[in-house]
């Protein structure tokens, strides 16, 4: 849930009407509002909680807003204050930073603001990697990418080396529900007849699918993309952010959006 240092004048004008529009939308989601369509719980709401309980006006949004998600940052204290729709799964985050130590900090439920469910963190340093720089003037910076690259696997095979048991998979994680996704996909009639090509990979992936049993059951970032990965100017990965929708999954599960 924490936010890199990601300075505003990094940022395009874009990026911040789209931030701004992101956090619009989720205070106007309906479960916001009571019977009469009224808003329980508005930005501002969030930004006087957030003052009150650190003792500072030193409080603005962060820049990079989560879908289902409302978050604040005081660069003073080195903060995060988040809000959301859902609350966090407390043991998967407690997984986490044993996991990863400070590449995912731990978190405190604040229970006194009732209309969302709030959180408390310390930020990491370092930017989101989606805003690395990467000059027209200068040559591609392959030494500092080659040392996110080797980082970030480094953070994939750390997971297999504390392995869980099978029975920990969810009902709707994608391993055990793989079956009966590529299953509706063969018969699909309409994908056969507009991208037949589709169906012969998902037919030829259904008959390996006893190979996942095979795999450790690991943590598994369910979002493991550049928006969600903080890195400083050499490439180092600071930090990862998101994990609030992360599931044990067969090892690798993660790794399309490294792609």
């Amino acid at each position: 849930m924490s936010e890199g240092c990601i300075g505003k004048d990094n940022l395009t004008a874009e990026w911040l009407a789209q931030e701004q529009e992101i956090a619009r939308t989720f205070f106007s989601k309906k479960n916001l509002k009571d019977d009469r369509g009224s808003p329980v719980c508005q930005s501002t709401d969030c930004d006087q909680y957030a003052r009150r309980l650190l003792g500072t006006d030193d409080i603005r949004p962060v820049d990079n807003q989560g879908a289902n998600s409302y978050t604040v940052i005081c660069p003073s204290q080195s903060k995060i204050v988040q809000f959301r729709l859902k609350p966090f799964k407390d043991d998967i985050f407690h997984f986490a930073h044993q996991l990863y130590g400070e590449i995912s900090p731990e978190i405190e439920r604040l229970d006194d603001f009732v209309a969302l469910s709030a959180y408390l963190s310390t930020t990491l340093r370092g930017k989101v990697h989606v805003l690395q720089p990467f000059p027209k003037d200068k040559p591609f910076p392959l030494e500092r990418e080659k040392k996110t690259v080797i980082a970030l696997a480094e953070i994939v095979a750390l997971s297999a080396y504390f392995p869980q048991p099978k029975t920990v998979y969810s009902t709707n994680s994608w391993t055990r529900s793989a079956r009966s996704t590529l299953s509706q996909l063969l018969v699909n009639d309409n994908l056969r007849n507009t991208v037949p090509k589709i169906i012969e990979k998902v037919a030829a992936l259904y008959d390996e699918l006893h190979l996942l049993n095979e795999l450790p059951a690991v943590l598994t970032h369910p979002d493991f993309t550049q928006l969600n990965i903080l890195v400083d100017d050499d490439g180092s990965v600071t930090g990862v952010i998101d994990f609030d929708e992360a599931e044990f999954e067969a090892l690798g599960m993660c790794n399309f959006g490294l792609y």
